[in-house]
């Protein structure tokens, strides 16, 4: 999830930008990083179980979004790996190549995620 996390093509133009300006690397690939050991749906629950809740159970959902060019340079200039203090001086530079890949991918300027997002719940015996 995000723009420079994910599966699709636009993400990947990104995160080649990203690359170039920053030297950042996002995984072997480039493309997502793969899941942390002890994280996940099925980790929380056993957590949670073990700690003593019942009913324990986790909870999937997808929310389409529609990054334009303008979110996505509001989001890669909150983190701390592209932010403008990082460019320096080459932030007008990069922000005309990376508008220029993404319209020349789709001119539409609209690039769709699917966001999944979830929540694991359980219940403490006796409450």
């Amino acid at each position: 999830m995000g723009v420079t996390r994910g599966t699709e093509l636009w993400q990947q133009i990104v995160t080649d930008v990203v690359r170039k300006w920053t030297m950042r690397n996002s995984g072997k690939d480039g493309r997502s990083r793969k899941p942390v050991p002890g994280s996940g749906p099925a980790h929380y629950e056993f957590v949670m179980r073990d700690a003593g809740f019942e009913q324990v159970g986790s909870y999937t959902f997808v929310y389409e979004y529609c990054w334009t060019v303008e979110s996505i340079f509001g989001y890669l200039y909150s983190t701390s790996y592209c932010s403008k203090r990082v460019l320096g001086g080459g932030a007008a530079d990069f922000e005309q190549e990376l508008e220029e890949a993404l319209l020349a991918h789709d001119p539409s300027g609209a690039y769709r995620e699917a966001m999944q997002f979830g929540y694991t719940l359980g219940r403490k015996p006796g409450k």
